[in-house]
C-alpha cells in the first residue's frame, strides 16, 4: 500500500503498521478540512468513535473498524474497514 501518496486511491491495508499510518493521515486530513468523517444511516457496523479522538499510541478503539469519509474537494465518499483483533489489515475503498 502506498498510503503516503497524495491520492486517495483504493488500497489494501496490510496489517497494523499500515493502518496506524493511514489513520494518522486521515486524522490530518480531517483536521485540515480535506476530509469529513460521516456515519451513514445504513451502516450498522460503523465505528461510532471520531477519528480525531484516536490516539495513535494507544490500543485500537474496537476489534473491527469501519469508518466513512467524504472528500471536501470532490465529494467522493470512502470507507475504511480493518480487522484489528488479529491484525489482519483491511481496505480503503471509494464507495461513491
Amino acid at each position: 500500500m502506498n498510503i503516503l501518496r497524495a491520492s486517495w486511491d483504493d488500497e489494501n491495508v496490510l496489517g497494523p503498521d499500515e493502518l496506524r499510518v493511514l489513520i494518522a493521515r486521515l486524522k490530518k486530513s480531517v483536521e485540515s478540512g480535506e476530509m469529513q468523517q460521516w456515519w451513514p444511516v445504513d451502516a450498522p457496523f460503523a465505528t461510532g468513535i471520531k477519528i480525531s479522538d484516536i490516539d495513535e499510541n494507544s490500543s485500537w478503539p474496537a476489534d473491527y473498524i469501519e469508518w466513512y469519509f467524504i472528500s471536501s474537494k470532490d465529494n467522493r465518499h470512502y470507507k475504511l474497514t480493518a480487522e484489528t483483533y488479529h491484525g489482519a489489515g483491511g481496505h480503503w475503498t471509494r464507495i461513491i
